[in-house]
């Protein structure tokens, strides 16, 4: 995965000029559970812990863009929904844009997590 994030940006618009569709790349991570008999004894590293896993993908879904804040809101109902702040490069902003709905399919697709993307506001005069 570190030599497709170099060459990233380029290889998600070569791709989408030849679908014509919103392309996403999501590295394969693995979570790993605690051995019930050897949790003494057992350290899980950090990266295979399920919060840093999701943390990964989200960050490989939105990969041109950078997050810069993530808000947790509760529910009445016990239900979270994840909001997630992207900052994007004043040139990128109307093509990021355009994918906030399908970056929050895919990771609902993936983590079974509700979550909504935006970007912060503009200061236009």
């Amino acid at each position: 995965m570190t030599y497709v994030k170099k060459i990233h940006k380029k290889l998600i618009s070569e791709i989408e000029k030849k679908t014509k569709k919103y392309v996403v790349i999501v590295a394969k991570r693995e979570t790993l559970k605690a051995n019930q008999k050897n949790k003494k004894f057992k350290i899980i590293p950090r990266s295979r812990t399920l919060k840093h896993v999701y943390e990964a993908m989200l960050e490989d879904i939105v990969a041109p863009s950078e997050i810069i804040g993530q808000r947790i809101s509760m529910n009445t109902d016990g239900k979270r929904l994840y909001k997630i702040i992207l900052d994007s490069k004043e040139r990128q902003r109307d093509n990021i844009e355009d994918k906030l709905h399908s970056f929050a399919a895919v990771y609902k697709a993936i983590t079974k997590r509700d979550v909504v993307f935006s970007l912060p506001p503009t200061n236009e005069k």
